[in-house]
C-alpha cells in the first residue's frame, strides 16, 4: 500500500494492537 492511506492504516493497526495487548494483559474478555 502506498499513499495517504498508509499512515492511517498504520495508525489504526497500532491503536488496535495497543488495545488488544492491553485487554489481554488485563484479562478482559469482551465477546
Amino acid at each position: 500500500m502506498s499513499g495517504p492511506l498508509s499512515p492511517l492504516i498504520e495508525n489504526y493497526l497500532r491503536e488496535t494492537g495497543f488495545w488488544y495487548v492491553a485487554n489481554i494483559g488485563r484479562g478482559v474478555s469482551w465477546t
